[in-house]
């Protein structure tokens, strides 16, 4: 916000800010901010007849109202409005750390050369535009429907562009796009639409070859290491969501992810990506069958110790320590809903009881997940929650 930058203090770009709100002080978002680096010859988006003023928030002199402005229905160019420079600002402050796939430095150098740019690289971008708009609440002349209306619109220019795409070359930025279209759509209730590119996700991460170990010795550390991430957060994205919606799984085993930091990196973003893949490891082939068996009533046994195992797993007090607060919710929150998952099968398996020596199989266990969670939630700021959005 304005007061933020004057005062050269990190902005959390919620309208009031939580340093404005304590301040008591007027909190504003009218200032223009002036690019870094050379200056570039930009594409000058024409008025499209076919926006809607709808669409798009009229209130207010800022420069995020132009939505539309970016995006011409019939033209696949790249228009680099300060919308999708908003965007990636965004993205790298709140998903980076849940996304950490790639760097600021290589979407930068794609805006700069936004006339030469390939399908797959404005494909990127808007992907990331439709993603932060539909998770993160930082815009502060768009509501929150004005936001889902402009994230489909992105979603829409995706399509389009989509159609030209050669799978026999599928390239590293493909995966990432299904991965955030995916993650948009989840975001917009689409779910069915949100799982179909999930599964384009993971189609592409094997075209891609992201799925064969021989593929990384060929890269080095850094690259290797990003594509190994995107991988395992495919992973997690199709494991969440075949729990979520008892659907079947197509990546049986968890992929190997080496916590290796990246150079000019937080550490701590490898390791809290590393506690999030170890979480969802733990719904093996074997569960999510059984659990996909239980929701369709169909005869699937398992016994008391392989659950006990499980929940035992989840018992580690330490696991989010020296996280960042957007790790921190995710780690933290995912472990008590897994614990929730792991006790819904065992109440499936007649495990549970009023009795039971483990307090994993009492009835009551919900009610000791519920305050662990209230008592989770009372150390997180609100936007280290929110900038997961409905997932969470």
């Amino acid at each position: 916000c304005d007061r933020c930058h004057r005062r050269k203090v990190r902005c959390d770009y919620i309208s009031p800010c939580i340093r404005c709100r304590e301040a008591d002080a007027s909190c504003t978002y009218l200032l223009l901010r002036k690019k870094r680096g050379p200056k570039t010859q930009k594409l000058i988006p024409t008025a499209s007849p076919s926006v809607d003023s709808g669409e798009i928030a009229t209130g207010g002199s800022t420069p995020h109202t132009a939505v539309a402005a970016t995006l011409n229905d019939g033209d696949d160019r790249l228009l680099v409005t300060p919308v999708v420079e908003r965007a990636i600002d965004l993205f790298i402050a709140h998903l980076y750390p849940v996304y950490p796939l790639i760097k600021r430095s290589r979407l930068d150098d794609i805006v700069r050369n936004a006339e030469s740019a390939s399908q797959s690289e404005k494909a990127l971008i808007w992907s990331i535009c439709a993603s932060t708009l539909a998770n993160v609440n930082g815009w502060p002349s768009l509501g929150a429907e004005q936001r889902a209306v402009s994230a489909r619109r992105f979603i829409r220019q995706y399509h389009r562009a989509n159609v030209m795409r050669d799978i026999e070359k599928a390239k590293y930025e493909d995966v990432l796009v299904a991965l955030f279209v995916a993650n948009a759509c989840f975001e917009l209730k689409q779910r069915k639409t949100s799982w179909f590119y999930v599964r384009e996700a993971i189609n592409l991460a094997i075209a891609a070859g992201l799925d064969n170990l021989g593929t990384y010795s060929a890269l080095d550390q850094d690259t290797a290491t990003r594509y190994r991430r995107a991988y395992s957060l495919v992973f997690i994205s199709e494991r969440g969501a075949a729990i979520f919606n008892n659907f079947p799984v197509s990546i049986l085993d968890p992929p190997t992810l080496p916590c290796l930091p990246l150079v000019d990196e937080d550490a701590s973003i490898s390791v809290g990506l590393g506690a999030l893949h170890n979480l969802f490891s733990l719904l093996d082939h074997s569960f999510v069958r059984l659990w996909n068996d239980m929701h369709s009533h169909a005869p699937h046994n398992t016994n008391f110790a392989d659950l006990l195992q499980l929940q035992q797993h989840l018992r580690d007090a330490n696991l989010a320590h020296g996280l960042s607060d957007i790790q921190r919710a995710d780690v933290l929150i995912t472990q008590q809903w897994l614990r929730l998952v792991f006790w819904q099968a065992s109440l499936s398996q007649g495990l549970v009881s009023s009795n039971a020596a483990d307090a994993a199989f009492l009835y009551t266990y919900p009610l000791a997940i519920a305050v662990d969670l209230c008592q989770i939630l009372r150390t997180l700021p609100p936007m280290a929650i929110e900038v997961h959005g409905l997932g969470i």
